[in-house]
């Protein structure tokens, strides 16, 4: 949480690709299997998580998403207030996941495939 501006060996921001994009390739990678597990037996289920940390960020940024990893703001520390780059950084990771798992429910609504809310806190199964 909260990591040093350092890429990953792909060119990624560390913790983008911990949060988030090894998420969204797991469930890309699993949706054959999800698919075929809703049609045997009525129902998959994608669960992703996310945080309050979302909020922490007014709108993803598409820097946070490239290969800029190492280039994002350096290591500042604070986080209440004027929260320095390693908390911007968690944050969009964050909302990231949230907005992932917005489109993925939009996408698969007519599916047998449910998801989770982003948080626990933010409500029920849907």
């Amino acid at each position: 949480m909260a990591l040093k501006d350092i890429a990953t060996s792909d060119g990624f921001d560390v913790q983008m690709q911990t949060n988030h994009l090894s998420h969204f390739l797991l469930t890309k990678e699993l949706m054959p299997s999800l698919k075929k597990a809703a049609d045997n037996n009525g129902e998959s289920r994608v669960v992703n998580h996310s945080s309050i940390s979302r909020f922490g960020v007014k709108s993803l940024e598409a820097q946070y998403l490239e290969k800029k990893g190492g280039n994002l703001g350096g290591n500042g520390r604070r986080m209440m207030f004027f929260p320095q780059a390693r908390w911007k950084r968690y944050s969009q990771t964050k909302l990231a996941n949230a907005a992932f798992t917005a489109c993925l429910s939009e996408k698969l609504n007519n599916s047998c495939l449910l998801y989770t809310s982003p948080s626990p806190r933010d409500g029920l199964l849907s």
